[in-house]
């Protein structure tokens, strides 16, 4: 990027508190995911010294902790933040699809590209089987607008 150059990222983000028995947001669908992996490998079906090894990456900050973090940066400087409520209200087949287009090829690389269907159907069933995810206003989940200028070196 060219010194004085202008980034906007989209960046999730979580409620400094939410209702965990009413509500939900993105870090507790990633929770579910990685619980049906492990109901795959308490199945037989996933290897189990693989699966112990087997990490989601993400981190999901409260919007003010995320401008600390942003602020620290010495490439770029905070020109604004934005926080908007998650407008697209996935309901239960939306959210399977968009966790399935982001995490499949993860899925396939470290487990065979066998077993991905049957993960993300069990993660279907999982946000089915509560009515805390079967309602999309119960969706807390926050994104950060961040525009960024990068700093002259």
């Amino acid at each position: 990027m060219v010194e004085g150059g202008i980034m906007a990222l989209l960046i999730p983000s979580l409620p400094a508190y939410w209702d965990t028995h009413k509500e939900y947001a993105v870090g507790s669908v990633t929770d579910l995911l990685r619980s049906s992996v492990l109901d795959m490998v308490e199945k037989g079906k996933l290897n189990k010294e693989k699966s112990e090894t087997f990490n989601i990456p993400y981190y999901f900050p409260a919007p003010d902790e995320l401008r600390a973090i942003l602020q620290k940066s010495n490439c770029f400087s905070v020109e604004r933040t934005e926080i908007l409520k998650n407008g697209a209200l996935l309901d239960v087949d939306g959210h399977a699809a968009m966790f399935r287009a982001v995490h499949q090829n993860l899925l396939a690389y470290e487990f065979g590209a066998g077993i991905v269907d049957e993960a993300f159907d069990l993660l279907r069933k999982k946000l089915r089987a509560s009515p805390v995810y079967t309602h999309p206003s119960n969706d807390k989940t926050l994104v950060v607008v961040a525009i960024l200028k990068r700093n002259y070196v």
